[in-house]
């Protein structure tokens, strides 16, 4: 291949190899070794715990689009919008061989994570020598953000990995020319598709290549290689510019905030330094000790200018240029993107990474080559190992849950739904994250779903077509679970009418439904609703019809049923009895308050579990029930683990709230006392 003229002689300024066979061998090999040592540290932690925290929503959803048909996957390369198809691909072939556990789904982005590493060392031992790649390559090892993505499914590590990648294959090509030019285009065009952002790293590398030539340093790519460059990156950044261009005169809104340019900067030195889910207190000190050092190194390699070049010919203001074009130029040019519309979201910037931690190792570099601030050096490589150890034991290797905890929602929501029960999603766009933990609980697969319309600002949707919606997908259920993600809800529904639809009624077409339970997980609010009888349907017959009377209180207990969700009757130790039982109101006001007695007895007669509570878990006390109320009392028998076996009976009985040591006496329409102790079976009940 012909190559262009200009060119220089690059390593003319290259130390000469000096030394006995000793020194040269401890000049490669000891940072080698501890290049292999941050290499393994960095694996283990980006492994440690990698499925201790349930998918959020992107991961989930991500999961669920690459279970799509492999047309669908071919045809996001062209859909408006769609960002990093090549990475869905990628993940669609990966859960076939390894499945779709939270581990399996985010190995890649571990993987990614590691490999970055070494990935940083040979970057800045490039840009400066083996001593700046090892710290860099220390600084992304420890790094909490850079952690973070590390068990995260989605593409941002593997971003992190090829913006590292690109720029030193970049380097490699001015330096040298040739077929390296095309492997950068391969590389380039491949980044494009794991994700657009890739586009602001590409015009940090159009300056940096510029800026080298017209200085005189390394060769330009022959008119073929040029060809070839156009044609790869052209073909796979023009869907990206098409749609980009769509969304950017496009008007509306958006669901990322609003963030000036200087909230943009403080974030994300917040973020590059200790990550923003890291205590208040922290973000101070962290961010302040990253600038400082980001100073230092810009200060010392602007002043180190005529030392000595680095091994491949870079003299310390080219390299500090460099790495000062990877960092400041997407950084500038998304802060111009965003001034227009919303777009900010700090992982958006993660093609900055790379850039702004090789600045701060400037800084610990710099401070290391002038014996008098050694001192310094290590102070400062201490105060970092500290304010990033910080949010690593608090956020990312906690145990408490720190991403949306679909997981235990839908846990929870398995483990207690039964026959009648329907599920309504709020966002509806969140049902990928049902879907996903469908697949773990098999019991989510058998309950209708409903996701409402978006009611988000601008749109037309009137009560009256809301109730229709919710009268014709609700149809027939007893109660329905409200899945919702606080966070998300204000945007797609400000007025809250999904949720007054269930606390108020609407337009007076139906009465409002009772608050049966409610769990708080972190990023989800799980509620259970219960309706008077069936929604829109005749109230389904109960299994059992006891037909028996509370004492004097006039309180009847028409009926019992085991709500499984298949049918069938027989419940597995551990999980929960789902008894319904339907009583009757009398015709006068119940002046007291009462308890609900539910146990659990073997063929003896011994009781082996019990849950007793006042009506809907407490939501719904007798003393305000109306005569004309025909109240469903939903209960969760929980069935002991370490229980046989067998066939069981469930019992039922009424006791006061404030003396429920004294159940009351049970009678049948007769005057007949029909109890025992208070209590009377209703259901057998079979435990596998």
């Amino acid at each position: 291949m012909a190559v262009a003229a200009r060119r220089t002689t690059v390593d003319a300024g290259s130390p000469p190899h000096a030394g006995t066979g000793w020194e040269r061998w401890r000049g490669e090999a000891i940072p080698l070794l501890l290049l292999a040592l941050l290499t393994l540290l960095g694996g283990l932690m980006r492994r440690y715990h990698l499925g201790q925290q349930g998918l959020w929503f992107d991961e989930a959803d991500l999961v669920m689009r690459a279970r799509q048909p492999l047309a669908e996957l071919l045809r996001n390369f062209i859909n408006p919008g769609e960002n990093g198809p090549l990475y869905t691909l990628g993940m669609a072939c990966w859960i076939k061989m390894l499945g779709t556990s939270e581990v399996a789904v985010r190995l890649p982005a571990a993987i990614a994570g590691t490999l970055a590493i070494p990935a940083l060392y040979g970057l800045g031992r490039t840009l400066r020598g083996s001593r700046l790649g090892l710290i860099a390559a220390a600084l992304l090892t420890i790094s909490p953000y850079a952690h973070w993505y590390a068990q995260d499914a989605k593409m941002y590590s593997l971003l992190i990995l090829l913006t590292i990648v690109a720029t030193w294959m970049l380097l490699l090509a001015i330096r040298r020319g040739g077929a390296a030019w095309i492997v950068y285009g391969i590389v380039a065009a491949l980044s494009l598709g794991i994700h657009a952002t890739f586009l602001l790293l590409l015009a940090a590398h159009a300056v940096i290549a510029v800026v080298l030539w017209r200085a005189g340093y390394g060769e330009r790519p022959s008119g073929r290689q040029a060809r070839w460059l156009a044609i790869l990156i052209g073909v796979a950044a023009l869907p990206l510019l098409i749609w980009g261009a769509i969304f950017a005169v496009r008007n509306g809104p958006t669901w990322q905030v609003q963030a000036t340019p200087w909230a943009i900067v403080q974030r994300m030195v917040v973020e590059f330094s200790v990550t923003n889910r890291a205590a208040n207190g922290l973000h101070l000190w962290g961010g302040w000790l990253y600038v400082v050092l980001i100073v230092l190194g810009i200060g010392l390699m602007w002043r180190a200018e005529g030392g000595t070049p680095s091994s491949r010919g870079l003299s310390p203001r080219r390299a500090l240029f460099i790495v000062g074009a990877i960092t400041a130029v997407p950084g500038l040019l998304f802060i111009i993107l965003s001034i227009p519309r919303a777009v900010f979201e700090p992982r958006y910037l993660t093609v900055a990474l790379p850039g702004s931690l090789l600045l701060a190792a400037l800084g610990i570099d710099g401070l290391l080559r002038w014996r008098p601030t050694w001192a310094l050096a290590v102070a400062a490589g201490v105060a970092v190992l500290i304010v990033a150890w910080i949010p690593l034991r608090d956020v990312n290797f906690s145990t408490v849950p720190q991403k949306e905890d679909w997981r235990e929602a839908y846990r929870h929501l398995a483990e207690h739904a039964r026959a009648g029960d329907g599920v309504v999603i709020y966002p509806g766009y969140l049902r990928s994250t049902y879907d996903y933990y469908a697949m773990q609980f098999p019991a989510l697969r058998a309950l209708p779903v409903a996701t409402p319309p978006s009611l988000a600002q601008g749109t037309t949707i009137t009560d009256r077509a809301l109730n229709a919606f919710f009268a014709e997908r609700t149809h027939g259920w007893e109660r329905a679970w409200l899945v919702e993600s606080p966070e998300r809800a204000p945007t797609q529904d400000p007025e809250g009418r999904i949720l007054g639809f269930y606390t108020d009624g609407i337009a007076n077409l139906q009465r409002p439904q009772t608050l049966f339970a409610q769990q708080k997980y972190n990023g989800v609010l799980l509620d259970c609703f219960v309706y008077d009888g069936p929604f829109g349907a005749d109230r389904l017959p109960p299994h059992v019809i006891p037909d028996v009377h509370m004492g004097t209180t006039g309180i009847g207990l028409f009926g019992a049923s085991l709500e499984t969700l298949g049918g069938e009757h027989p419940v597995a130790r551990g999980a929960f009895a789902p008894l319904l039982l339907r009583w009757i109101t009398p015709d006068h006001a119940i002046p007291d308050d009462y308890t609900v007695l539910v146990r659990l007895v073997d063929a003896t007669g011994r009781e082996v579990g019990r849950y007793d509570i006042p009506p809907l878990d407490g939501h719904w006390p007798t003393s305000t029930w109306q005569p004309k109320d025909d109240p469903y009392d939903p209960h969760d028998l929980h069935i002991p683990p370490n229980l046989a076996p067998g066939q069981y009976r469930i019992l039922v009985g009424m006791a006061p709230v404030s003396d429920p040591a004294h159940p009351l006496p049970i009678f049948a329409r007769d005057g007949t006392r029909v109890d025992t102790d208070g209590l009377i079976a209703v259901l057998p009940i079979t435990v596998i």
